[in-house]
């Protein structure tokens, strides 16, 4: 959205691609054609998210990522590439939690205090309009949205890792910004354990 290369409306190809080799698909295992960007990331569809990406260049896209706080770990000596956008690199809750914190705070994202009495630490992650439109689509951005009893007034994102070692859920409202994370200190997989069918109901 900052960069100019979409706007919440733009249309996104939902369908089988190459990208120099690399063909991801979808959690649903099917496609969905034409799509909004809305639409796109209220249903976590993972090929218009990786074309969004090839056009602003993955190592660009992670380095914007941590300017704005939000740390992330790869393989050693591996460079980002187009997995990044599907959650290939590792990440904290905490620094989850603190980056998505920026869509209640006009971009700015902060490191979760733990006392009061903490200093404030911000990033800018976003602009403030980036912020408001991407906070917009979670919060009301079709029927997924509210199929969730008690969502209103939450924008809200899911996520399950691959292998289904982490089903994870993170809700901002104005005045909090909440994660949840479930899965095992260990990494043992729990086959069935979705971020929207474990983490999600935890969080609203």
């Amino acid at each position: 959205l900052d960069e100019g290369l979409i706007h919440s409306e733009s249309l996104l190809a939902d369908a089988p691609q190459s990208f120099s080799g690399y063909q991801p698909g979808n959690f649903q295992q099917s496609f969905h054609g034409m799509v909004s960007v809305s639409e796109a990331l209220v249903k976590s569809l993972n090929v218009p998210a990786v074309e969004v990406l090839e056009r602003l260049e993955p190592a660009r896209f992670v380095a914007m990522l941590r300017r704005g706080g939000l740390r992330l770990e790869f393989p050693r000596e591996a460079s980002p590439n187009l997995s990044v956008i599907l959650g290939g690199a590792g990440a904290t809750l905490e620094d989850l939690v603190g980056a998505y914190s920026a869509l209640a705070r006009q971009g700015l994202a902060g490191t979760p205090r733990f006392t009061p009495n903490t200093v404030r630490q911000e990033q800018r992650m976003m602009s403030a309009g980036a912020a408001f439109i991407v906070r917009d689509i979670l919060e009301s951005g079709g029927p997924t949205r509210r199929a969730v009893d008690g969502a209103k007034g939450i924008a809200w994102k899911t996520g399950t890792s691959f292998g289904f070692r982490d089903a994870w859920a993170i809700g901002v409202s104005d005045r909090y910004t909440i994660g949840v994370w479930v899965g095992r200190p260990d990494g043992t997989p729990n086959p069935g354990f979705f971020g929207a069918n474990v983490a999600a109901p935890l969080l609203v």
